[in-house]
């Protein structure tokens, strides 16, 4: 198949299957694919020539988890869609089922989202979607659950500078302390002994 499309992208002509009339094709190409292309040339899965036939413009797209504020309002368009089609009265979120649809990390990416919305409206009975309407994997994503590599944003707007390490290498333990204290107790009563033992010789 790889060898069919590279002769069609590069020579711009066809053959019809059953047939053996050569067709000239006039026709512009886009493709999509959710894989690492570059990898699969370096395994030896994609060809190398078919990848640069291809890759003439090339336009990447991050996955839905790297672009949380594009969440809502692909839920709000996905929503206003299916309760037309399906004739419902949903007309939004309560804001508990929007820290949700935020929350989760959508693996799926934008199927998955439509899909989820799809099922929650089908599933409501009110005029705004709720977290029991939600898959269960959404309505029980955790606040913590961010994807990796993601700066939490509670970390972020703290507006601290310490770090842990940092903390940990000023901070002084109460026994180290205790220790120290005595040590200089300690201090003077050994030059008072040295001084002891000099007078007696």
């Amino acid at each position: 198949m790889q060898v069919k499309l590279l002769r069609a992208l590069q020579e711009r002509e066809i053959r019809r299957v059953g047939e053996n009339t050569v067709r000239r094709v006039n026709a512009r190409v886009l493709a999509a694919t959710n894989r690492d292309l570059v990898a699969e040339v370096n395994a030896a899965r994609f060809r190398q020539d078919l990848y640069y036939r291809l890759r003439v413009v090339e336009i990447r797209v991050p996955p839905l988890r790297e672009r949380r504020e594009d969440v809502l309002p692909l839920a709000r368009s996905f929503l206003a869609e299916v309760a037309t089609r399906a004739a419902r009265k949903a007309t939004g979120f309560t804001p508990r089922a929007a820290n949700q649809l935020v929350r989760y990390a959508w693996p799926g990416n934008v199927r998955e989202l439509e899909n989820a919305v799809e099922r929650a409206v089908v599933l409501s009975r009110g005029v705004r979607i709720d977290v029991e309407d939600l898959p269960e994997e959404v309505s029980l994503a955790l606040p913590g659950a961010h994807a990796a590599g993601e700066v939490v944003r509670s970390r972020r707007s703290s507006g601290t500078t310490s770090s842990p390490s940092s903390r940990r290498t000023t901070a002084t333990r109460p026994g180290r302390r205790a220790a120290q204290d005595r040590g200089s107790d300690a201090l003077p009563q050994a030059q008072a002994v040295r001084g002891a033992r000099g007078l007696a010789s």
